[in-house]
């Protein structure tokens, strides 16, 4: 048996090499697109997901993962791992969490630690990173622990759209809001706190929307050592140049993927995602 398996959910968007180098555990998010029903990064790519998205009249709708669906993958793990460290989307977003807590309630034989990542997309996939690291580096789970606390205190998540119909379609701003927001040309920047998803900030104008999103994160960076995650809705362009900015600018590691369907049903295409993270914690050397 190994020690700690580290669980998420596909709300979580991590480069697949990551995962599997870090052996991260993932129960994927259901979405449909009217009567055809996919389950997330299992029968239906990421790359099909935004195509569809694009392409078909019908506004998706996602649907968190069943108590069930976590029962199996915790039951799955229990013959193979002593411990288990499960971060999910916030329980103000999403009823992942509770999902995860009721399954974890069955699961007598093994021990499981439910985490609300406070974050969403690649802000939960640098917190899982983080947590893999921790697990790898041999630390003790009460350690392992405390180390992923920090690293949820210590990742802040950027998220700037295209355009706000998405958000709109997907019943999370008022269509009037929208509409002010269109007049005055203002762009809401994104990002999760303790009651749900709020605007931290915003910039101004219909042009270059990723690039002045990438100065005002860049004007919110950490002091000593950190590392930036990166997640685009089908625009890669626009990621590549956010990554040599933040790699001109002394980050550690830049990490860039898609945004999954759990928030691009939200987010809409050529969305960018920035994510932020702290590296001043007990795991660092």
């Amino acid at each position: 048996h190994e020690e700690i398996a580290i669980v998420v959910d596909s709300g979580c968007d991590l480069p697949e090499d990551l995962i599997d180098e870090f052996n991260i555990h993932m129960v994927p998010v259901r979405l449909n697109f009217g009567d055809e029903h996919h389950v997330d990064k299992v029968t239906i790519t990421s790359e099909e997901f935004w195509h569809q998205l694009q392409t078909n009249s019908i506004h998706p709708q996602t649907s968190q993962p069943t108590q069930g669906d976590f029962r199996r993958q915790y039951q799955f793990l229990t013959g193979h791992y002593n411990n288990v460290i499960s971060i999910h989307l916030p329980a103000s977003v999403s009823g992942t969490l509770q999902s995860a807590t009721l399954a974890a309630r069955d699961a007598e034989d093994l021990p499981i630690e439910l985490i609300d990542s406070q974050n969403g997309s690649i802000g939960i996939g640098l917190i899982a990173l983080r947590a893999a690291e921790a697990v790898k580096s041999g630390k003790a789970k009460e350690d392992i622990l405390k180390i992923i606390h920090q690293a949820v205190e210590n990742t802040t998540i950027y998220i700037g759209l295209e355009t706000l119909d998405y958000v709109v379609k997907g019943g999370r701003l008022s269509a009037n809001k929208k509409k002010i927001a269109n007049l005055l040309q203002i762009n809401p920047i994104l990002s999760f706190a303790l009651n749900g998803i709020n605007s931290i900030g915003k910039t101004f104008g219909s042009k270059n929307k990723a690039e002045k999103l990438v100065k005002f994160v860049s004007s919110k960076l950490p002091d000593g050592p950190y590392r930036v995650g990166l997640a685009h809705g089908n625009a890669l362009e626009l990621a590549e140049n956010a990554e040599h900015h933040f790699e001109s600018l002394g980050a550690e590691k830049v990490i860039s993927t898609e945004i999954g369907p759990a928030l691009g049903v939200h987010a809409g295409p050529q969305a960018l995602v920035i994510a932020v993270q702290s590296l001043k914690d007990d795991l660092y050397e």
